[in-house]
């Protein structure tokens, strides 16, 4: 005879196992509506009645408020795309794989296609949602000037969680989606004209 223990919110069950249906159920679960349960299966424990009916919208809702606590799309636009920390990385490759897994854009799960970060800083690019960009149709704003950027694409043949990057820097001009005068999406880059200067 096995004694087991499930532990679910304060109360603790305790189940004898058995031959006949894998556990056999003590009185005090049984009345809380506890039933068998085959352990070589996996079977989730199963409760009877209106419990579980109630415990679906308690569930969404705290699910709901988890969400809306995460980050705001400006928060997203500064993890996917801002990396003021080296304005030209010597090897794209080997920096590509590592901020794409350290921005979470490559994980066990997914490996996203194509990934643009601007070395330069949050303030430097703000801007280009007012006095530094100039409207490019709906949200979308073109940065004046050129930004130091590097692209990062999935190579073919790589799926999760082995994702594998190429990159490749230029200096382009921007163009972002702003909402309340922050960027909020990179949409693309413009090669920057004859004349321009490299230089923010």
């Amino acid at each position: 005879m096995v004694l087991t223990r499930v532990s679910r919110t304060d109360l603790i069950y305790e189940f004898v196992l058995t031959q006949e249906c894998g556990f056999t159920i003590l009185p005090e679960a049984r009345d809380l509506g506890v039933t068998c349960v085959d352990p070589v299966t996996d079977l989730a424990m199963a409760l009877k009645g209106a419990l579980p009916a109630l415990l679906l919208p308690l569930v969404l809702l705290v699910t709901g408020l988890a969400l809306a606590r995460g980050e705001s799309r400006y928060e997203k636009f500064l993890r996917q795309h801002v990396d003021a920390s080296d304005p030209s990385p010597p090897d794209t490759r080997r920096y590509c794989n590592l901020l794409m897994r350290r921005r979470d854009l490559a994980t066990a799960h997914k490996c996203k296609h194509l990934n643009t970060f601007i070395h330069s800083s949050a303030d430097q690019i703000e801007p280009v949602c007012g006095d530094g960009g100039e409207p490019a149709g709906g949200d979308l704003r073109l940065s004046e000037g050129p930004f130091p950027l590097t692209v990062c694409e999935l190579q073919g043949g790589s799926d999760p969680p082995n994702c594998d990057y190429s990159g490749s820097s230029s200096t382009s001009r921007i163009v972002i989606a702003c909402v309340d005068g922050e960027p909020v999406h990179f949409e693309t880059q413009v090669e920057s004209q004859a004349g321009e200067g490299d230089e923010l």
